[in-house]
């Protein structure tokens, strides 16, 4: 996998070329099952950050600077208050797929 150097971290480099050419992928990952999420369709998650493989490269604060913030002692993501709301799905989703380690997983309400 062709890997770039992004602020914080590392993304994979189609990901990369779809941030910056604006578009962006019609399918969502949970597991290994590809669902795909229709435009407007409220979808709510609940997101797990598993603190043992999380590195604090940060992508997910570059991603969704309003859901995610690095706690300052551990250098691990965490969520803002008041977050996940049902309106950070798409912030959701592009944090979760910009995490190097994979630490980030949503899971469906």
């Amino acid at each position: 996998m062709n890997l770039v150097n992004r602020r914080c971290g590392v993304v994979p480099l189609l990901r990369l070329k779809q941030i910056h050419s604006g578009t962006r992928p019609t399918t969502t990952t949970t597991g290994r099952d590809r669902t795909i999420k229709e435009e407007g369709d409220p979808v709510s998650y609940s997101v797990e950050i598993n603190e043992e493989t999380c590195n604090g490269y940060g992508n997910c604060v570059v991603a969704a600077p309003e859901v995610f913030d690095l706690d300052p002692d551990t250098n691990i993501a965490v969520l803002r208050d008041g977050h996940p709301a049902d309106n950070d799905d798409e912030a959701l989703e592009e944090a979760e797929a910009d995490c190097p380690v994979r630490a980030i997983a949503l899971h469906r309400k």
